[in-house]
């Protein structure tokens, strides 16, 4: 049964000449794998040159993930200060079916499996010392999520809003229409 390997061993290891042809393709096939051309020789040595080359080439890109890294710790960070924030206070709510938001309710996360409507607190009991309060709804789920004004005002311009699973949205007040906020 003939090798499926890359390189085909003799089958008689004996006969020095096919011995031969076999070890320069097998040498030929492992410098290749190593980057290195072949040419009879196992490897070739690398230059000074060359290995101050590649320490210059992977610092550049150390240098890259490095900023990636400390992008991330402030964005943890940010995290924490937010979990913090709802750890101390902040009314979070699940629903499985339509709801009013309450004038209390920060955080609305929807978890219902059919489509459901957010309705959104009246937007002049939602601003306190002219400071508003933001309302963060979330969709956990496959289904589309409505959200719709109090009465008559405008959601970000617009009748109402919709999300699907995974989005966000959080609003703000002016004391008559509703907006996105951060």
């Amino acid at each position: 049964m003939a090798n499926n390997t890359f390189i085909q061993v003799p089958s008689d290891v004996t006969d020095a000449v096919l011995l031969s042809r076999f070890l320069n393709k097998l040498v030929l096939e492992i410098d290749t794998a190593f980057g290195k051309r072949g040419d009879n020789a196992f490897t070739q040595a690398t230059t000074i040159a060359e290995i101050n080359s590649l320490l210059v080439k992977h610092s550049s890109e150390l240098v890259v993930i490095e900023a990636a890294l400390v992008a991330l710790e402030a964005n943890v960070n940010s995290i924490n200060s937010r979990v913090t924030t709802i750890e101390s206070g902040t009314q979070v709510v699940s629903v499985l079916a339509n709801y009013s938001v309450g004038q209390t309710t920060e955080i609305v996360i929807c978890k219902a499996t059919i489509p459901i409507t957010i309705t959104l607190p009246d937007p002049g009991l939602f601003i306190t010392s002219s400071r508003t309060k933001e309302v963060s709804i979330t969709s956990a789920q496959s289904s589309i999520v409505t959200i719709s004004p109090f009465s008559t005002e405008l959601v970000v311009g617009e009748a109402g809003q919709y999300l699907v699973e995974g989005e966000v949205l959080n609003f703000i007040t002016n004391g008559v229409d509703w907006y996105l906020g951060s």
